[in-house]
């Protein structure tokens, strides 16, 4: 009843697949992993990766919580409190992956304002299984997360008007970022 899926990313691992859900049910932001069994065509329910309570890992009942992406940006931007908008996820690698955050505020008619009016203040997160950190901000609606076969670059679309490509070495580290121009009428980035 708490479960509205809207991203989604595949990781595949000794013969297992794990799937990471982004669920965008306004009163439970997180991202949901399960594992895909081939034989039975059935998913299992893993565990939930909520951005919501303490840095620290805390197990019980099955979920792993950590501190909302909300408090990371009420340090770093120094605003008041406002919901989360995950929009999407991309794994790099068995529990470590990227989310976006689409807009400051939540749900609602400021975010709608918000989006009007192309601000910059979405985000990328990076959780790498035990902390979620701000790997950029500034960005203007990232919504579309992709990676390459070779898991090095990291394609971040724009709900609003632009592409960025980042270029990660060891899933964590930006060596380079670059914003590209699009032709949408010919179906080519340049």
């Amino acid at each position: 009843s708490k479960f509205i899926p809207l991203g989604i990313s595949a990781y595949y691992s000794k013969g297992r697949v794990l799937l990471y859900v982004v669920n965008s049910h306004p009163a439970r932001q997180c991202v949901e992993i399960f594992t895909y069994h081939k034989d039975k065509n059935v998913l299992f329910y893993r565990k939930s990766e909520e951005v919501e309570a303490d840095m620290g890992v805390k197990q019980y009942s099955g979920r792993i919580k950590h501190h909302s992406i909300q408090k990371i940006r009420l340090v770093e931007v120094h605003a008041p409190l406002a919901d989360c908008s995950l929009y999407d996820v991309v794994v790099v690698g068995a529990d470590r992956f990227f989310v976006s955050n689409l807009a400051y505020m939540g749900k609602g008619k400021l975010q709608t304002a918000e989006l009007l009016m192309q601000s910059s203040f979405g985000a990328l997160y990076f959780f790498d299984g035990r902390k979620v950190t701000l790997h950029e901000s500034g960005l203007s609606s990232p919504s579309a997360l992709a990676i390459d076969r070779q898991r090095k670059l990291i394609f971040v679309g724009s709900l609003m008007n632009e592409v960025r490509l980042s270029i990660y070495k060891n899933c964590s580290a930006v060596l380079h970022s670059a914003t590209l121009q699009n032709n949408l009428d010919a179906a080519v980035l340049w």
